[in-house]
């Protein structure tokens, strides 16, 4: 390559540097620094998990944020038993839930909802019917058609007055006289 050749190659590097550097200091500088905030200001969902721990009988699950669904599905990950869900409450869960055997762990997992567990030949059978629906007491005192009152008031004194009218001595005939 000749003299004249590789001069212009040296001025064209030379060149694009420099403009390499004025694009970095006006057009990049800018977009990194928009894109750091951006990722800085953006709420990102919080993760979900459910951290299966234990054997059968000595069973520790460390959930965070996890939906009852990613919990048992940890949970038939490694454990033979099968579940349905028909209905259940979606609260995310966040703590531990531990139990002596997997029925026990599985029975805190779900307060809250309506279940069915039962054993058989193929290992725990889970059936959740629903988020369980809270009693509530009955501040009203309504009461359907025919019901008893629970614990009927007992009825109230007699004023004083008519209580001493019915009760007085009867007024004196005179002094007794004794044969």
């Amino acid at each position: 390559m000749g003299q004249q050749a590789k001069c212009v190659i040296e001025t064209w590097i030379a060149r694009s540097a420099t403009r390499a550097r004025a694009l970095n200091a006006h057009v990049l500088l800018p977009l990194l620094a928009y894109f750091l905030l951006s990722s800085l200001l953006t709420v990102k969902p919080a993760s979900a998990a459910a951290d299966v721990q234990g054997t059968e009988n000595d069973l520790h699950v460390n959930a965070r944020n996890a939906t009852i669904v990613e919990i048992l599905d940890a949970l038939k990950s490694r454990f033979q038993f099968t579940y349905q869900l028909r209905s259940y409450n979606t609260h995310a869960l966040t703590g531990i839930y531990s139990g002596r055997s997997l029925r026990e762990t599985l029975e805190r997992i779900l307060d809250g909802n309506n279940f069915i567990l039962k054993s058989s030949e193929h290992g725990l059978e889970l059936v959740v019917l629903g988020a369980a629906t809270p009693v509530t007491a009955d501040l009203t005192g309504s009461r359907p058609a025919g019901a008893a009152t629970p614990n009927p008031s007992p009825a109230s004194p007699p004023p004083l007055s008519s209580y001493l009218a019915q009760n007085a001595p009867a007024p004196d005939a005179g002094p007794a006289s004794s044969p």
